[in-house]
């Protein structure tokens, strides 16, 4: 006990210099950039920078940049361009801890997630079933288009202990010509791990152009992204009893069920997206548009992958594969696709004066979509088509009414979405939002059918799930108040049980969530709390009933209140629940009896700053571990790692 008190206090007093040295350093940056640039302004247009041609400079966004952000599917949106505050995301490297609830993962940054707050999104057509590495990846509806006057960058690098545990994420934007836009943004997370066959690598990329016709009829937005994630499989530790032991300090000497398992998933999407307005609106002395728009849009988008699990060295006596060790030699599951999709819609909206959304949008459109799957050995297509609507529209600048509704015919006959929200502001009173959703879906690919090394496991004819949802979400800026709390009914749910086999509930399923998110500021002290509460009547959906995130915090101005710093904690805890143990042949997550998860109060200690545009913090992650034995889980068998440093900055520029 007196050595692991003395090891403890050895890594308090490292992380106290590592901030110290932290906050010197940043301090000695804060004085070379003290001088902003100064940029005066004519008509709300930046003057032409005085700066010598080709030097890079830190921008001051209120004076010198205008950017928004905008999706292919609707230009007509305009977003907000995250700003530069150092809020509770800031810090948080690991993409699991930038939700507003936390997934759960494997214990290293990279390996496979899912999360603990049960969605219901909507669907359209099939799902092939893997979903692991979504929060490594990128997908059609992620892909960022810009308005930008000036060129634009941002990079943020994280780094971890060692020189193999990084995230490196980076955005360039430009307007190459006053019609061409171009951006490319990037993320790579690479992270060895901390026990043995753990490697996480992922590449998520995404590059595009929009064009706009100089006489603004017609425009086009073209994408391509491509991700690849790379991941070592070890099955999680075989003995849990080995941690107090000096000889396992080293995580990497503890045993681990599998040494030669590897998934890697590739995935190719192209797009092109452009329409054309039928009828242009007119302009008045303000350059407002008077009358309505009518366009005509089309998209395309054709997107090729496989998936491949093998491992190449089984043990005959091995149990960690159970029934599906369909042979002793080796185990490989693979599966490609090739995905094709059109979508043509119509739609008319006004714009609202001064909004970056239309007052009204009504659309109609038909979306074709076909797969060709290769799952060895056996090979199947599904050709669907989609009938789909939506319709916006606000009445008042206090009210916004929104109905989408969709349905399928060929293979996806009597396949539906119905989506329907209010929204209403009512300034100092708050911002109240009720949504109600009801779809019917096709089982995903993998839950009708698997093959593992050519061999068929199992091959199912589910009948389609219905879910059915209302939320509703109320937001009171003035006090930093938000709940939110929904009701879902879940009917023909299929789930993957302690063999990792695939079953489907015959009655219907009732879970019920409640989400409140308090934030407090009392001069240079903060605090920022989520609670969130989930019951279900079944034990085929299993979730911890209460989690609670909270980050305590000073912040303030320094150094001549150039710099703007904040030292505190994140803590987070969950109550104890079996959660679900991933299968790497399967690449799914699946119930268990034999685990259960117990609490664990984690916690964590960091220092972040801010110089302008430029930000950047320094953490000990799960400094719990130096005061208690106790070994956090999330997903059983595979332990979150020790109390561990890690650093971050990111920056952004204008040229």
């Amino acid at each position: 006990m007196q050595g692991y008190f003395f090891f403890a206090v050895i890594n308090s007093m490292k992380v106290i210099r590592y901030l110290l040295c932290f906050l010197i350093l940043s301090g000695m940056w804060s004085v070379t950039d003290a001088q902003p640039t100064k940029t005066t302004t004519d008509a709300g247009r930046p003057q032409q920078d005085k700066t010598k041609k080709g030097l890079v400079r830190v921008f001051n966004p209120p004076d010198t940049l205008r950017i928004s952000v905008y999706h292919a599917d609707h230009p007509e949106e305009k977003y907000a361009y995250p700003d530069t505050l150092l809020n509770n995301y800031f810090q948080q490297a690991d993409p699991i801890r930038r939700q507003m609830v936390d997934y759960s993962y494997l214990g290293s940054l990279g390996t496979p997630a899912k999360p603990i707050w049960y969605e219901v999104k909507p669907r359209r057509g099939i799902d092939i079933g893997f979903s692991q590495f979504d929060l490594y990846s990128r997908s059609l509806d992620s892909v960022r288009y810009f308005n930008v006057n000036r060129t634009f960058t941002d990079l943020y690098y994280g780094q971890g202990a060692t020189k193999d545990d990084f995230i490196i994420k980076g955005i360039f934007t430009r307007n190459m010509t006053p019609q061409w836009n171009l951006t490319v943004d990037y993320d790579r997370i690479s992270h060895l791990g901390f026990y043995t066959h753990q490697k996480s690598r992922h590449t998520a990329l995404s590059t595009n152009a929009s064009f706009l016709h100089k006489k603004k009829r017609y425009k086009a937005y073209m994408s391509y992204s491509y991700n690849d994630m790379q991941q070592e499989d070890n099955g999680g530790i075989t003995r849990n009893d080995l941690f107090e032991d000096e000889f396992y300090r080293d995580r990497s000497s503890i045993p681990v069920f599998l040494s030669s398992a590897n998934t890697r998933m590739e995935e190719h999407i192209l797009s092109y997206t452009h329409y054309y307005e039928l009828l242009s609106p007119k302009k008045d002395s303000l350059n407002a548009d008077k009358n309505r728009h009518l366009t005509i849009g089309h998209q395309f988008m054709y997107s090729p992958g496989d998936y491949k699990f093998v491992d190449k060295s089984l043990d005959e006596d091995s149990v960690f594969y159970q029934d599906l060790q369909v042979d002793d030699r080796g185990l490989r599951h693979f599966l490609a696709w090739d995905k094709l999709e059109n979508k043509i819609k119509l739609s008319t909206y006004k714009s609202a004066e001064g909004k970056n959304r239309p007052r009204d949008l009504f659309s109609v459109g038909l979306h074709q979509m076909f797969w060709k799957i290769n799952q060895e050995p056996k090979d199947t297509s599904y050709n669907a088509v989609f009938l789909f609507g939506q319709w916006d529209y606000r009445p008042s600048p206090f009210i916004n009414l929104s109905i989408y509704g969709q349905y399928g015919i060929g293979n996806a006959t009597n396949e539906y979405v119905i989506k329907g929200t209010v929204s209403t502001n009512l300034k100092q009173f708050g911002q109240l939002q009720v949504e109600f959703l009801n779809q019917r879906y096709p089982p995903d690919v993998l839950q009708q059918r698997l093959f593992i090394s050519k061999r068929n496991i199992y091959e199912n004819n589910w009948a389609k799930p219905i879910t059915t949802s209302l939320s509703a979400s109320y937001r009171l800026p003035k006090t930093k108040t938000a709940i939110h709390a929904g009701y879902h009914i879940l009917n023909n749910y299929i789930y993957r049980d302690t063999l990792g086999y695939t079953q489907q509930v015959g009655d219907a399923i009732n879970l019920f969530q409640v989400t409140a998110q308090q934030d407090f500021r009392f001069g240079v002290f903060g605090m920022e709390n989520t609670l969130t509460f989930q019951a279900t009547d079944n034990n085929y959906i299993r979730v911890p009933s209460l989690m609670v995130k909270n980050s305590l915090f000073l912040e303030g101005r320094v150094f001549n209140k150039v710099m703007l710093a904040r030292l505190g904690f994140d803590f987070r805890l969950n109550t104890s629940y079996y959660a679900d143990e991933y299968q790497p042949v399967l690449g799914q997550f699946h119930l268990q009896d034999h685990t259960l998860v117990e609490a664990y109060p984690a916690l964590d200690v960091f220092v972040s700053i801010k110089v302008q545009t430029f930000r950047a913090f320094a953490k000990m992650e799960n400094i719990s571990d130096w005061f208690t034995k106790k070994r956090y889980y999330q997903i059983p068998g595979h332990p979150m790692p020790d109390a561990h440093f890690r650093f971050g900055a990111a920056w952004r520029f204008i040229d």
